[in-house]
Formats: C-alpha cells, sequence, structure tokens
C-alpha cells in the first residue's frame, strides 16, 4: 500500500477538465513499485488562477514539480523562470519542476511521445500528409514534431486563425520547405488527429467529418479518456485505421519521471 508520510515528495498535474488526466494513475503505481515515496495528485486549475496557482506551488517545499494538460500548456510555459530548447521553439510546456533555488524549469515531451507512440505501433509517417485539428499547446508540439519526421505536409484547422497563422510562421521559421498552412481540405490527408478537446464529453461535436476521409487513412485522437472517443469509434464503424490518445503519454512516461525527478533522485 502507498504509505505517505512528512518524507513524500508531492508532484501533480494541471488541468481544466481534470477527469481525464491518466497521469497520477500511471506514475503512483510505478512509484508504488518501486518503492519511491513520491505521490502525484491531480490539480485542477481554471485559467484565470494558473499564475496564483504556480505561485502557491512554489512556496511548498515538498512539492517538486507537474506534468500539464489541457489547456494550460501554452500559458504554463509564459510562467517557467527557464524553458527548455525543445519547448523554447514549441512555445509551450507539458512538464516543470522546482529546482533547489525553486526557479520552475518546463520542457515538452508531447511531440516524441506522439511519434514514438505512432511508429511503436506500425505507423510510418514520413512524406505522409496530415491534417491536424487544434493549434493549441499540444497541437504545436505535435506540429514541430511531424516537420522533424520529414512529412510531406501538414494542414491545420482551428475556431482561431491568428492561432493557425502562429503556429505556421513558427514551424516555417525552423523547417522553410515544409508545405504547412490552413485549410480545412482533409480529402486527401494519410492521417487526421484530433489535438483540440472535442471528445472529452460523450456530447462533443466530432472534429471532422469521418465518412469524408480517405479510406485508407489513420484517424488519430490525442483524448486519454475515454480511450475510445466518438471520433474513433465513428472511424472503426467506417473501416479506417485509428490510434489512441494514451500512446502520446504512455511513449514519454519515463522521459517526463526523469525530468521531474531530476534534483531529487
Amino acid at each position: 500500500m502507498l504509505k505517505i508520510n512528512g518524507k513524500t515528495k508531492l508532484f501533480g498535474v494541471i488541468a481544466d477538465p481534470i477527469d481525464h488526466v491518466r497521469a497520477p494513475e500511471i506514475y503512483n503505481e510505478r512509484w508504488l513499485y518501486n518503492n519511491k515515496n513520491l505521490i502525484m495528485i491531480p490539480i485542477h486549475v481554471k485559467s484565470n488562477n494558473l499564475k496564483t496557482t504556480i505561485e502557491g506551488l512554489r512556496s511548498l517545499s515538498n512539492f517538486y514539480g507537474f506534468c500539464v494538460t489541457i489547456p494550460h500548456k501554452v500559458d504554463v510555459a509564459k510562467f517557467c523562470d527557464f524553458i527548455m530548447p525543445n519547448a523554447e521553439m514549441i512555445g509551450a510546456v507539458n512538464v516543470a519542476y522546482f529546482n533547489k533555488k525553486r526557479e520552475l524549469i518546463g520542457d515538452n515531451f508531447d511531440g516524441d511521445g506522439f511519434i514514438f507512440g505512432l511508429k511503436a505501433h506500425g505507423f510510418d509517417i514520413k512524406g505522409k500528409k496530415i491534417y491536424l485539428v487544434g493549434a493549441g499547446g499540444a497541437a504545436r508540439a505535435i506540429a514541430f514534431s511531424l516537420a522533424k519526421q520529414n512529412v510531406f505536409s501538414i494542414y491545420i484547422s482551428n475556431r482561431t486563425e491568428e492561432k493557425v497563422s502562429n503556429l505556421c510562421n513558427s514551424i516555417l521559421k525552423w523547417y522553410p520547405n515544409l508545405n504547412i498552412k490552413s485549410s480545412d481540405d482533409f480529402s486527401n490527408c494519410d492521417i487526421l488527429i484530433n489535438t483540440t478537446s472535442l471528445g472529452l464529453n460523450n456530447t462533443d461535436e466530432l472534429p471532422f467529418e469521418v465518412e469524408k476521409t480517405p479510406s485508407n487513412s489513420l484517424i488519430v485522437d490525442i483524448i486519454m479518456k475515454p480511450e475510445m472517443t466518438n471520433l474513433l469509434k465513428k472511424a472503426a464503424l467506417n473501416n479506417r485505421k485509428i490510434h489512441q490518445g494514451k500512446h502520446m503519454l504512455d511513449y514519454q512516461i519515463e522521459l517526463m519521471e526523469k525530468f521531474l525527478t531530476k534534483d531529487i533522485l
């Protein structure tokens, strides 16, 4: 059984909503199995309370770091004292820790986890045409990692055109020859990826019409709970290949743990 005492080191995961997060159950089981006196808790934070929450966590001497998910990845990057090069390039953070000076250091492993997960399940992405729904923190990390993998093109759809434009311009600074642009046309795309929160609730609309996707396309959702979102269910019913959101986290667990605990273990 998990034993909590005065020597227990605290970690968290920050999100809004919070019900879908998987990191606490994964890390707590992992740390219990390895006999580490660490615990991770879910922390439900609204955007207008994010800065105050981070400063409060900074003041807790036995709180060491946190994972970050929807919708805080871009904003947390702004509140870090230092961010690692990959997170700086992306402009978003999905994990951060307090060093011995209580400075907040952020990084981002979403893109690596996403790519590792796809490859581990046999999906090749080199030279593929990508349709990406969303332009938030996760989308930024995934788009940069896709660009590194020499995809053929990335079309991005989002409610806010300015976010898409900013993301495209950021990537073009590093990958000037990539065909990346704002578009709602997915008719010829090989891989379609939902990076938005659509699907967390059963009543959410689908991010795109599955029936209009190419018959041999791969449909990906990065939402972790439910594992089979309505989008993935619809894709499976229409005989499309699918890839679940849990794999993005599963393939970055060790990377994130090493980063979170680098100053204490």
